[in-house]
This record gives structure tokens, sequence and C-alpha cells, in this order.
């Protein structure tokens, strides 16, 4: 019996086995010469490096309304494949003005058993039928035509691009939450710490007036270095996370540091990342502890250097490095303790609502990972 491990409610039918030969044939727009085209132009010409990117190339309208009338064109809803350079990647062909490179991006022309929003998700699980070509692999008539498919019946195809799309729009509309906060952070750690020939920020909370206190990185904050190697993994297993470049490693039986710290990778892939850790809990050789030296709030340093360009900094070619002794002397300026921890209770804020929208984002794409694996055979 021919059906997916997860179905949605009321379906029950067998799937049918197949191939897109079945169902219609291969097309494409009719070929455009380079000396068709121009940088500017009236009609986006899409090659297959610019499929679903910014177009570098354009036609006549008088050109694009005599070949769409003419020839081989998608209609809106169609979903167009790559057939060259990366193998199948597809585009839902909105019905805006554009035309499209011929052979290299192509369209399955099918009959009314095929949902063309069904397709969409069937082919990012396809296996194509043995591509061809060895230096750059392309992805022929015959191969699509060819590739065995499992396909229900057309309601069941539309229940189940529906649910899809419904995922979709919830990957998106949490993507464009976190775009948001994170424009939101960004605009905020420019108004909210004085820029350069400033003493105090345009934007505070109401009850601060004072000027902020010119001083340098080193007068707010203490360096120390790590001394816990990769060789410290795995072994004397506890309840303190470790930290390395990339996040958190494990849990150890062991903390260095019991108070709240900002980690700066030192060498290697990532250089001049800031991270805030939490007390009790530590951090690889690869990086290095900033501590707050008295009356200041760790995590208001830990903003404040987000407005620096550390990277700027770094040194070596082979293994970059950065050292405490070049930012130590970076001006800042620094108001109240009161004053920086609203400001820094604000970015606190903020850091987890966007860490908690990307959690939901991760989740969302791994449900809709297993949801592809499992509703389709």
């Amino acid at each position: 019996m021919a059906v997916p491990k997860i179905r949605l409610k009321g379906f029950d039918a067998d799937w049918e086995k197949s191939n897109f030969g079945n169902f219609g044939s291969v097309a494409m727009c009719k070929r455009i010469f380079k000396d068709q085209t121009s940088p500017i132009g009236d009609i986006p010409f899409f090659k297959i490096g610019t499929f679903g990117l910014k177009p570098d190339a354009y036609i006549t309208r008088e050109l694009y309304d005599e070949y769409k009338s003419k020839y081989s064109f998608p209609s809106k809803g169609d979903i167009l494949i790559s057939a060259a350079g990366t193998i199948g990647r597809t585009i839902v062909y909105s019905g805006d003005d554009a035309y499209f490179q011929d052979s290299n991006i192509v369209w399955l022309n099918h009959n009314d058993q095929l949902n063309n929003a069904f397709l969409k998700y069937l082919y990012s699980i396809v296996n194509w039928a043995s591509l061809e070509g060895a230096t750059i692999k392309r992805l022929y008539n015959s191969n699509i035509l060819q590739t065995e498919i499992v396909i229900p019946e057309y309601t069941e195809q539309e229940a189940i691009s529906n649910y899809f799309q419904s995922l979709d729009s919830l990957i998106e509309a949490t993507d464009k939450k976190i775009a948001t906060l994170k424009q939101t952070k960004q605009a905020s750690l420019q108004s909210m710490f004085p820029q350069e020939g400033e003493t105090k920020p345009r934007v505070r909370f109401k009850g601060f007036t004072d000027e902020w206190e010119c001083c340098k990185v080193k007068d707010i904050c203490k360096h120390e270095a790590s001394n816990i190697s990769q060789n410290t993994l795995g072994i004397n297993e506890g309840i303190y996370p470790i930290f390395g470049a990339s996040g958190y490693i494990q849990n150890v039986g062991f903390y260095h540091q019991s108070q709240e710290y900002i980690g700066v990778v030192k060498d290697g892939s990532g250089v001049g990342r800031l991270g805030l850790y939490p007390a009790f809990s530590s951090i690889l050789g690869t990086m290095h502890y900033l501590l707050p030296q008295k009356n200041t709030n760790i995590a208001f340093v830990y903003n404040i250097l987000q407005t620096k360009n550390l990277s700027s900094l770094v040194t070596g070619s082979s293994i970059p490095h950065i050292y405490f002794k070049d930012y130590a002397e970076y001006e800042v300026f620094v108001p109240s303790s009161e004053e920086q921890k609203q400001i820094a209770n604000y970015f606190s804020n903020l850091d987890k609502q966007i860490s908690i929208q990307e959690q939901r984002l991760e989740k969302l794409k791994q449900i809709k990972s297993a949801c592809l694996k499992n509703m389709f055979v």
C-alpha cells in the first residue's frame, strides 16, 4: 500500500506510483541571445546565475510581448526549476513581467491532475532520475519526465499544500519578526549610546539627564585569560555549563567565574565575537573573560562593546587573533549605575525576544523538515 507515514485527517486512498512524464511535458522559454539583452531595460531577463535573485540583464518590451505570445511561457503559479547550477532549485512564477533563460530554467507543463502548490513541496524532496553531465551537472528533460513519483488524488494534494503553505507563512512571519527585532536593537544601539562628538545619548530613559563620564574600556572592565582546554571536555561532568566560540558545549564539574561576564573569541574562527555568559560557567581557552570593575554593569559593557568594530583590530593571517590591549584603550562614555542597569535590562529583554523567536523559527523548520519526510511517499 503506497501511503505516507503521516496523513491529514479524512484521507485514506492509496497514492499512485507514476512519473512526471505521465502528467505533461517539460517547457521552457524561447532562447534569448546575448545581443538581445542589455544591462538596463524594460523586462528583467533571469539567467541561471540570477535565478531567484536580482537580474543583471533586460530585454525590450516589444521582444517580450512577441515571444510571450508566440512561444512557451509559464502561467502564474507554475513552478520554475533550475536545470543547471544548483539542480532542482524552484521559484513560483508570480505572474510579473519577466523572462527566463531557455533550457537552464524550465517548468512542467502538466494536466489538471497535478496541483502546482503541491508540486512545489514534492520537488523539494524528489530524487531526480540519473543526473547527467561531468564537470557541470544538469537536469535534462528526460531526467525530469522519467523521475518516479508517488502522488495522492487532487483533493489530498490541495490539503497537503495548504498545510505546508500555512507552515511557510508562520516561518516567514517569524523570520520577519526576528529581522524587525534585530533592526530595533541596531537602532537602539545607535540612539541609546553617545555617538562620536557626543557626551550623552539621544534617547534616554525618563529621569536621567546627567552627562555620561568619558573613560576607557580598561577602566570599566578587566581582562582574564581562560585556561580551560579542549582536553577538559568529556571528563569531570557536573552541573556547570561550559561554552566555546560556537555556544554551549556541555556541563562540567567545575566553574571559573562566580559572576556574569563577557566572553570574547580571541583566536580562530569568529575572532572578536562577543557573548554575555551567566555566573558559575566557564569558557574555553579560545576565548577570554571580561569582568566588571567596581560600579560597572557587565551587561551594559556588553552592549556598549557591540557599538564598536572589534573586527578591525584582528591581526594575523593564518590564525587571526585579537588582544585585550588593542581595545582596552577605546574611549567610551558611561552613565550612573542605575542608568547602566536600566539600559542593560532593556537590551537583555530585547535579546530574549530575539532568542525566543529564533528558537521558534528553528522549531518550525524542524517541523517542516519532519513533515516533508513523513507526509510524502
